[in-house]
């Protein structure tokens, strides 16, 4: 990114000072030298992008199985359950919607 981001962007964007303390110490670890806010806010609404379009294919397979009748609804239900689990652990959804809609707010 050209122009790079600072804490009190990420306030008026409106990240918690919880979550900017913790972009913070992802950025003193030692192999994040080289990333600033900017590239944080850009790994994470690509997460969240990457999730929704894994939740949307999802929601699609599982409209396919309704429509041809071949499903077992408990079963689904619970796959559907931890998928949408596993996406919003290993994607912090929150920060993730919020550094997305930053991005989008700066361009």
């Amino acid at each position: 990114m050209k122009n790079e981001i600072n804490e009190s962007q990420l306030r008026e964007y409106g990240f918690t000072e919880k979550e900017i303390s913790r972009l913070r110490e992802i950025l003193t670890r030692p192999e994040s030298k080289k990333d600033s806010y900017a590239t944080l806010l850009e790994n994470l609404s690509k997460r969240f992008l990457a999730s929704i379009a894994i939740f949307v294919f999802v929601l699609f397979l599982a409209l396919l199985f309704v429509l041809a009748g071949r499903i077992n609804a408990i079963a689904f239900s619970l796959t559907f359950i931890f998928i949408f689990l596993v996406l919003y652990v290993v994607t912090p959804v929150p920060v993730a919607w919020k550094a997305y809609n930053a991005l989008k707010k700066k361009r």
